[in-house]
């Protein structure tokens, strides 16, 4: 099945004349990765966080400095951007100091489509789901040589950590070898941090009500999302969207795309439908009606089946052999906070 969307234009380099820029709350997951993303680009990053922890540690060992005190005093003088994170309100301190100096103020999301910009941006969404699915196609994609890049908002040890750096060129055969090199990312519905992505190709896991306060309905949740999707470029610039054919409202979301479109789910007329033995955590995925590749999954539940899935399919797209796609998912060991095994009590 392919449908068709227009895809937003591609903005000029928006990091061009960009040399020094500091991160208030640098600690989390996704601030820490983009800053050192940028470092990687010889963009000088610094930043701020109340508490050190083990993530700031590691960002001062590899020459990111951080400082604990954020009474907006010791905000480096010549820096060009300053990145906050979701938690730092408009009257931080730190924030308040940067704009009287006229400095430009991003919020974690814009941030991360500024580096995505010049990049293959696998962009994840769906109400669940993200960060299991980003992880797991990283591993997958790390297993078959591609190299990639990501930003995930949860930690995983088989994978590195929560950020990557990666290649600047996708190394492997298939349709997209030579391309800008693969940065994988979490595509965050909250407060419609999405719409500031530059997705090459996206999955659209699921979509539930959730972040009301934020949408008011399901309705205005869906329109969230087809707006993100009408940011993916066309086909023939190498747009794909795949989608949950049962879980995510496919029909509001993806006329008419310019994209390609492709499915996938437990219903038969799915694209790829998926087919998951919970006696065996056995999962498969069949193409008109015939088996493409089954492997056994490792992580419980028949959602965990379907974020494998659309996984092992996202790194087929990319030039991934089937079987070695299926292999890598099936020794995935998981990522923190997710179904993670913390010991045992004897029973």
């Amino acid at each position: 099945m392919a449908e068709t969307c227009q895809g937003s234009p591609r903005p000029s380099d928006p990091l061009q004349g960009v040399r020094r820029v500091d991160f208030v709350g640098i600690g989390g997951c996704g601030m820490s990765g983009l800053a050192r993303m940028l470092q990687s680009m010889g963009i000088q990053a610094t930043g701020s966080d109340p508490v050190s922890s083990p993530i700031t540690e590691s960002l001062l060992a590899s020459g990111i400095p951080v400082r604990t005190n954020q009474d907006g005093t010791e905000v480096p003088d010549d820096i060009d951007l300053m990145v906050i994170s979701a938690a730092i309100a408009p009257d931080h301190p730190e924030v308040l100091a940067a704009e009287q100096r006229g400095v430009r103020i991003k919020t974690y999301a814009e941030g991360l489509g500024m580096v995505q910009h010049g990049r293959t941006a696998l962009c994840i969404a769906g109400t669940h789901g993200k960060s299991t699915t980003a992880a797991m196609l990283c591993h997958i994609l790390i297993t078959c040589g591609f190299d990639p890049g990501f930003i995930i908002g949860a930690n995983c040890d088989q994978i590195g950590g929560g950020s990557r750096i990666g290649a600047s060129r996708i190394p492997q055969g298939g349709p997209l070898a030579g391309d800008p090199g693969i940065l994988v990312s979490e595509a965050c519905e909250f407060n419609r941090s999405f719409h500031n992505h530059r997705p090459t190709v996206a999955l659209i896991n699921n979509i539930e009500e959730d972040h009301l306060d934020i949408y008011g309905s399901l309705e205005s949740i869906i329109e969230a999302f087809r707006d993100f999707a009408l940011m993916i470029p066309p086909a023939e610039e190498g747009g794909s969207l795949l989608i949950s054919h049962d879980e995510a409202h496919r029909h509001q979301i993806t006329p008419p795309l310019q994209c390609h479109v492709a499915t996938f789910g437990f219903h038969p007329e799915a694209d790829y439908q998926v087919v998951w033995d919970q006696a065996v955590r056995r999962t498969g995925i069949l193409r008109d009606g015939m088996w493409t590749i089954q492997w056994t999954n490792p992580m419980a539940g028949a959602h965990n089946a379907l974020n494998a899935a659309a996984a092992v399919i996202l790194a087929h797209q990319l030039g991934a052999e089937w079987e070695e796609a299926a292999e890598a998912m099936a020794a995935f060991g998981g990522l923190d906070r997710r179904t993670q095994r913390l010991g045992d009590r004897g029973v």
